[in-house]
């Protein structure tokens, strides 16, 4: 049992991950990680080769439903694609901050505009393979 702590630090994350990874799943990840005010992302453990890995970018001021979902829908799709989970997380942490950051021009009030950032996505895709 660990205590939830909203004032996290870096060993409080990576305890998280190894109890999480713990359950039995060999790869793990976090998101809505954040270590500076105006970054955010995604810490993730690979139980395997015991290897952390936290990928950040841009924090928009603002917040919309369903970036969790666009989210995890891109991880899934990357791993599809036969990408690691390590670049998976990468796409999706940078693929929802260019669905937030298209939105926010727009002052959308809810939801992100995903189908305007889906060139962006196709591009990324492109260049991995």
């Amino acid at each position: 049992h660990i205590p939830y702590n909203p004032e996290y630090d870096e060993a409080y994350i990576r305890e998280l991950l190894v109890k999480l990874a713990g359950l039995g799943a060999k790869e793990v990840a976090l998101t809505g990680i954040s270590f500076e005010p105006d970054k955010i992302g995604v810490y993730s453990y690979n139980s395997e080769t015991k290897s952390f890995n936290y990928y950040c970018n841009k924090k928009l001021p603002v917040s919309f439903h369903g970036t969790g979902d666009i989210f995890s829908s891109v991880v899934m799709g990357g791993l599809m694609r036969d990408l690691s989970m390590e670049d998976a997380l990468k796409l999706a942490v940078d693929y929802t901050l260019e669905c937030i950051r298209i939105t926010n021009k727009d002052e959308t009030w809810y939801g992100v505009e995903f189908e305007r950032a889906i060139p962006m996505l196709c591009e990324r895709l492109k260049d991995a393979k």
